[in-house]
């Protein structure tokens, strides 16, 4: 009970740092909207789409390799020789980017950013510091330093929302932007980087076990590159087939849709390194536990937080944005939640196929799925527009779901508690009746809605025998007593 209580609580507050991390954007979008241009809104949206994207790709799977066979190691050396081996090839490949997008800085410019050469020219800084801070992310989830791991997601978020937004409103427009970003990278870099070599220690790496590091790694890329692959490829056959305003149209919409995809981070950031000890010790009754026990949980909170913003969903982005970002943006956002909620169940029965090395196997499931998306995104999304793209976006997950649910399930079986899944779907209904009476306005009266409608889903969910009392005890009891995470 204790182990499970440990891992509660640490969902608990890498789930609140994430959200926290999350909704950093939707603080800093009436900053932009209200002093920027909607086409160099769409600038500044290219060019976070496109930092996220360009290092994920970069770094290899190589920190995710680490985190998988670095978990159950003692070995000190041995750490240090994959660290420093890691670290070497990340930055030797991102010079390498580096150095090529600075040369088609120009052409990269116009199909991106609007012409804007000086942005062109800071991407790809900005793209080489992205590669060691999500390398030393993932140090951090490799031992376990959850503490450390929640405050640098909140920490980097805020700092960029602060530094951003005093840039714009001092009239610096979409460059003062882009160097508000760069800023925060080199900030966030410096202090994590070194407190990962003094965590570690120094040594000179002699690459023992590079390649299969890199056999394991590379086949990672397109899963643990899944939302953004899919994201970035929307963004930029809206941009190319629409035109950069519909480019923050969607952007509106799909940030708070993409809320539902969040809540997966904290099982992303603290399963694999547990399950990697269970599978090292061949303990497969508890692997499947923590499978279980993951999937309630993120479902208990994802359906009515689906419906919750689905409804809410106008009104926050009149809040948040321009009257002219939410008369579209609000129809992204459920198709995004929902994708959102396959996503994350595809999230947590992954691990499984992670554990088997299979990751050949999820590699190809992604390649598959991006590119059925683009395919259909152009045709739809010449059709429908921003619609089109997104309802793409959404059947992708659920083709990633399913098919890796049936190769996942040849080695371990889940439980997805379908009973559950109906009652709290009908206890969402009902709140959703409810907010819907109600028509919340203004930031403050949404917020409670939001709270006071999700204490009546428990509530509902009670009655229903969805959840237990006993489990919300449970929980109760880590909020009262949080469990020592480090």
């Amino acid at each position: 009970m204790e182990d499970l209580k440990a891992f509660v609580s640490k969902v608990s507050l890498l789930g609140l740092s994430s959200l926290l991390a999350s909704i950093s954007p939707l603080v800093l979008l009436p900053f932009l909207t209200n002093n920027l241009s909607i086409v160099n809104y769409g600038v500044f949206v290219q060019f976070t789409t496109t930092m996220a994207i360009l290092p994920a790709i970069t770094i290899l799977g190589l920190p995710y390799t680490f985190v998988r066979y670095m978990s159950a190691t003692k070995d000190h050396k041995t750490i240090q020789e994959s660290f420093y081996s890691i670290t070497f090839m990340i930055g030797l490949v991102n010079l390498a980017l580096a150095f090529v997008l600075f040369i088609f800085a120009g052409p990269l410019s116009k199909f991106l950013f609007d012409s804007n050469i000086a942005v062109a020219i800071i991407l790809p800084v900005t793209i080489f510091f992205t590669a060691f801070i999500m390398l030393s992310y993932d140090i951090f989830r490799t031992f376990r330093r959850n503490n450390l791991y929640s405050f640098f997601i909140t920490a980097q978020a805020y700092l960029t929302v602060f530094i951003v937004a005093l840039f714009v409103t001092q009239g610096y427009g979409i460059l003062g932007a882009i160097i508000g970003i760069l800023i925060t990278q080199i900030i966030v870099f410096v202090i994590m980087f070194s407190m990962v070599v003094k965590m570690i220690g120094f040594s000179f790496p002699k690459f023992h076990n590079i390649w299969q590091y890199l056999n394991f790694g590379i086949p990672t890329i397109p899963s643990n590159l899944s939302t953004f692959i899919l994201d970035a490829s929307d963004r930029y056959i809206i941009g190319y087939l629409i035109g950069l305003p519909a480019v923050g149209f969607y952007s509106g919409g799909f940030l708070l849709g993409s809320l539902i995809s969040v809540l997966l981070s904290p099982f992303f950031t603290i399963l694999l390194p547990i399950l990697a000890r269970y599978h090292a010790e061949r303990d497969v009754g508890n692997i499947r536990r923590y499978l279980n026990h993951s999937i309630k949980l993120f479902l208990v909170v994802a359906i009515p937080a689906t419906f919750i913003l689905t409804v809410l969903s106008k009104n926050l982005l009149l809040v948040l944005s321009t009257p002219e970002i939410a008369s579209q943006g609000y129809l992204i956002t459920p198709i995004v939640a929902v994708g959102g909620i396959f996503y994350g169940l595809y999230g947590i029965v992954t691990q499984i196929i992670v554990l088997e090395n299979k990751t050949k196997l999820t590699g190809n499931i992604w390649i598959i799925a991006a590119i059925i998306n683009l395919i259909l995104a152009i045709s739809l999304g010449y059709m429908y527009g921003i619609i089109g793209v997104a309802l793409t976006t959404l059947g992708a997950y659920i083709f990633a779901f399913t098919l890796t649910s049936y190769y996942a399930f040849k080695f371990i079986r889940c439980n997805f508690y379908y009973k559950f899944i109906f009652k709290a779907m009908t206890a969402s209904i009902i709140i959703t009746l409810m907010l819907i009476f109600i028509d919340p306005h203004g930031l403050i009266y949404i917020l409670l809605s939001m709270l006071g409608s999700f204490i009546i889903y428990l509530l509902i969910m009670l009655v229903l025998r969805g959840i237990r009392m006993y489990e919300i005890n449970f929980f109760l009891d880590i909020l009262r007593e949080p469990t020592k995470l480090e």
